[in-house]
Parts: C-alpha cells; structure tokens; sequence
C-alpha cells in the first residue's frame, strides 16, 4: 500500500529556507528524508505563485516574474530528485506512476497553485503543460484571469468565471491539465462543473458541513465534483476541520469526521488526500508525512473499508489522472 498526496507547499518552503535541494528541510512536513520514512507512492509538488507579498513569502529582494518563480520551483525539485534517483522519480505521465513504484520509488508530480501566471495568454497553458504542470489550481486568495477566488463576500462569492476562464475550461481538458477548484470561488466552481469535459478536482478542501470556511465544499459542489468523476483531497489545517474555523488545533478525530462524511456525500469513489503540508499550518496531531499510518489506522477502527481505504490512499487519484492526462 502506498498513499498519493494531492498538495503540499514544500517547493515555497525549501525557496525561502533558500535550500539546493528538498533532502532535508527545517521544521517542515514533509522533505525527501521523510518522504524516504513514510508509506507515499506520490506527492504532489505545488508551485505555490502568490499575486502579493512575494517577497515576503520567499525571502526575494525583488517582485520576480510568476514563470520564472514556476521554473525555480520545478528545478528545485528536479535537482533533489538527481541527488536522489534511488527513492524517487519525476512524473510525466501516468504510466509513470506504476514504473516508479515497480522500481521502489516514490512519484513527484509538478502543480500550480494560482494560474495568475496565465495572464490572459491561452499560449502560457501551453508552456505550462510542456513543463510537465499535471494539475493547476485556477485562483489563490485573489482574483486573477480565470475569475473569483473564494470569499466571505457573498456577492463576490458567486461571481462567474471570466470569459477567458469560461474559454481555458475545455483548453486544460485538452491538454491533459487537470482543473484544481480549491480556493475557487462557487459561481466559479459552477462554470467549471458546467464546462469540463473531464472529471475536475479539489486538491486539498474539505467538508464546509463540518467546518464552514469559505474555503471548504458545500454538500452541492461535493456531488457536482463527484458527478463528474472527481475527487477532494483531505485537508490537515485545523481552520478547515474544526466547526470554529479559528480553532487551528489539527486533530485525528476531526480528520476521520470529514472523510467519513466526504465519503456519505460523494460516494467511495470522491474522498482522497491533499494534506496542505508545509502550507504555513502547526498544531498538527500528525506532525509530519512519515506519521500516516496514525489516520490509516484511526479511519480503519471508524469503520473505513478495505475497498474504501485502497481508493481513500492511491486509487481514486489513479483514476482521475489516468483519465485526465493525455
């Protein structure tokens, strides 16, 4: 068994700590080192492009340009993946996955989080697409070329895509970019739902039900995801588990509360893991990647299948990959 994570902010991390490599890391979720002591089969690398504070968040003495910072990203993790070639392996393409694992190594596959990079330019998807970015997340925390991100204003909160939005929709589908809604707002989501051709992702979000963030998904847009073939990823930050979204206190329990609800509402085949890992989130009761089995075990004992938990791990992300790339 070996599980898929669908998103983890480690690229932003090893940035800012200013690190050659992701060997080895301080303070953080996850790194090679721990991803080497932890049961993953694939991790997903995001490249996190902030439209503000840059600086801030890397540690630059300048504003630098959204491509650039993908590609230093993407070089960041190629060059730890070289100083590693026994564990671990780049993605690009499914068939990938099971080689990698046949050969005991663990997938890294490329994302964006925030297509603010886009900036009205179809050609950029393109160049996106030749870097190997798997899965794009359309907005961050700001409004951009594809639309609304999400928001306590609930006017702003259903604004519709942009038209170059509406139009990048069935350009991603084609170009085997798998569309990320986390932090989209719902009118947004519902343009993409409506659109798509193919099944459609959140890659780290969670059940607003039982935590209402704007952030999380509405029991609707569960079954809209779930209607197209698609999947959520469990997110750890305790803000999206606990009923006070203020209440950051990451714990097991609240974990398994969401799963097993995601699951209720989707089905089976929707739930899957997108830890947010190294995404500026503490008091986790799961500290790091190489503590899983502690949810593992905890969901089994809730009642979690073994079917379950094998599409829970790896299999539901399996498939929508399979059916997204080309």
């Amino acid at each position: 068994m070996g599980y898929i994570d669908m998103h983890c902010d480690t690229l932003m991390v090893g940035l800012a700590q200013k690190k050659d490599t992701i060997q080895e890391l301080d303070h953080t979720q996850i790194d090679f080192r721990k991803l080497k002591n932890s049961p993953s089969k694939a991790q997903m690398f995001a490249a996190f492009l902030p439209q503000s504070e840059i600086e801030e968040w890397f540690g630059y003495d300048h504003y630098p340009d959204h491509f650039d910072l993908l590609h230093d990203m993407r070089n960041l993790l190629l060059r730890s993946i070289e100083e590693d070639r026994e564990h671990f392996a780049f993605v690009r393409k499914f068939e990938d996955i099971k080689a990698n694992e046949e050969a005991g190594k663990i997938s890294c596959i490329l994302t964006i989080e925030n297509g603010a990079l886009v900036n009205y330019d179809m050609e950029m998807l393109r160049k996106i697409a030749d870097l190997d970015v798997k899965v794009m997340a359309l907005t961050w925390n700001d409004p951009n070329c594809f639309g609304q991100c999400n928001s306590e204003d609930s006017e702003l909160m259903m604004k519709p895509l942009t038209d170059f939005g509406r139009e990048a929709i069935p350009v991603m589908n084609d170009l085997g970019i798998v569309i990320d809604v986390s932090h989209l707002n719902e009118g947004g989501f519902y343009d993409v739902a409506k659109l798509t051709k193919k099944p459609f992702v959140a890659t780290h979000s969670n059940a607003f039900a039982l935590s209402p963030s704007p952030r999380n998904l509405k029991d609707d847009q569960i079954r809209a995801i779930a209607d197209k073939g698609g999947i959520a990823g469990l997110n750890f930050y305790g803000g999206f588990l606990n009923e006070d979204i203020d209440n950051e206190t990451s714990t097991v329990e609240r974990l398994c509360d969401h799963a097993m609800y995601m699951i209720n509402k989707g089905g089976e085949d929707f739930i899957a893991i997108g830890t947010d890992f190294d995404g500026g989130i503490t008091d986790l009761e799961i500290p790091s990647c190489d503590h899983m089995e502690v949810l593992f075990e905890a969901l089994k004992k809730r009642g979690m299948t073994e079917r379950q938990f094998d599409k829970f791990t790896h299999e539901n992300v399996e498939r929508v990959l399979k059916e997204c790339w080309v």
